[in-house]
């Protein structure tokens, strides 16, 4: 049973880092249409035009639930 929690707890770790290194690659496509504008490429204006009809077609209870989401996790995950 040690083994398995162990295998689960590096796969965990594992698809946290890759979300991170997701979401930090975002935040640097959404830099680069920042400060290049239109002449940033094809990509990064295909990447910023997905950002924003996603944010888009969130609604105001969309945003609260991911909100109230991420409170509990956050309160759960520290109470253990």
């Amino acid at each position: 049973m040690s083994s398995l929690t162990s295998t689960l707890s590096k796969a965990t770790e594992m698809l946290w880092k890759v979300a991170e290194i997701g979401f930090v690659a975002n935040l640097v496509i959404i830099l680069v249409y920042i400060l290049l504008g239109e002449t940033s490429g094809n990509f990064v204006i295909s990447v910023v035009a997905n950002i924003i009809l996603l944010v888009d077609a969130l609604t105001y209870q969309g945003v609260v639930t991911i909100v109230l989401a991420a409170f509990l996790y956050r309160y759960f995950t520290q109470k253990l």
